[in-house]
């Protein structure tokens, strides 16, 4: 049986604990960087933990120790890096919360870690997203809102966007950019010069959207873990004037990411996969490379 050993004790580590014990993962350890964490002795007690630790490096010293044994580590984001960097010299495989870093110079640090890191870009995983991936070569253009706060969430909210758009072309570069007061557009090319129009929209009330058009068809993601599929038009009567009439876009399929509902999407296909990488040491798309270009363009476009 593998180990698992945790740095982190936030609400998100606890859905990692779900699926990983689904998948076979003891989980042998946990910490947190957060002295006075009350979620550590709740989640310790939840979940049967024997050890638990308030220092990192400790808790990486210990753990590494053992034979099959991988770290889980989503601490708060200014320590992600520090703690990966550390945990990395024990040659241990590696789950790690995104965003890493917002500094790009960190990540060429860890580019000889690559076969060890496993970045948990969990909307990867989605069934929509890898339903859409297999028909990337009929999209023509590609409409997004993004709803944000502010401009720096760009940087750590944002960016699943980002990695979607990543995932699916595999290569994105930065075209043009308008900024508005309350807004930006950027307008990114895929490698076959399809265009992705950006919307960044502050203080917004709307959700999340991604509208991918091809010829007589439009898939639209609304919210990110649904996928509507339109195809074709369907003409509506008025019944009070049969002279008025409208056409509407003809629901031709729904997809849903809320099919269980025990496990935060995406987060069990993402266990697993990780068990794999552990196991076969096989190739991923999430590797530090890719969460190296996800966060180059959330900065270009910053």
């Amino acid at each position: 049986m593998h180990k698992l050993s945790i740095i982190g004790s936030s609400r998100i580590v606890e859905e990692h604990i779900k699926v990983a014990k689904k998948a076979g993962f003891k989980i042998y350890s946990i910490c947190s960087t957060n002295k006075k964490s009350k979620n550590l002795l709740k989640l310790k007690k939840k979940y049967k933990i024997n050890k638990i630790f308030y220092d990192w490096k400790k808790a990486t010293k210990v753990s590494s120790c053992e034979k099959k044994l991988a770290f889980l580590v989503a601490p708060r984001i200014q320590d992600t890096f520090k703690i990966l960097k550390y945990i990395c010299k024990f040659k241990k495989p590696v789950l790690v919360e995104k965003p890493i870093t917002y500094n790009l110079y960190n990540y060429k640090k860890l580019h000889k870690f690559s076969k060890l890191i496993f970045v948990g870009y969990n909307r990867l995983f989605y069934k929509n997203i890898n339903f859409l991936k297999k028909s990337t070569k009929k999209i023509q253009n590609v409409i997004v809102k993004c709803p944000e706060l502010n401009k720096k969430n760009i940087l750590s909210n944002s960016c699943h966007i980002i990695s979607i758009l990543l995932y699916l072309f595999k290569e994105i570069k930065f075209y043009r950019k308008i900024n508005n007061k309350n807004s930006n557009l950027i307008i990114l090319k895929t490698k076959k010069n399809i265009k992705i129009f950006l919307f960044f929209l502050f203080e917004s009330n709307s959700n999340f959207s991604v509208e991918f058009y091809e010829p007589n068809k439009l898939n639209e993601l609304k919210p990110i873990e649904k996928l509507n599929i339109y195809q074709g038009f369907k003409l509506k009567k008025f019944r009070n004037n049969k002279n008025l009439s409208k056409f509407n876009l003809n629901l031709f399929k729904t997809m849903h990411e809320y099919g269980n509902e025990k496990f935060k999407p995406g987060f069990e296909d993402q266990i697993k996969a990780f068990m794999s990488f552990i196991k076969k040491n096989n190739k991923i798309s999430n590797d530090i490379f890719f969460a190296e270009n996800v966060m180059k363009i959330c900065k270009k476009i910053l």
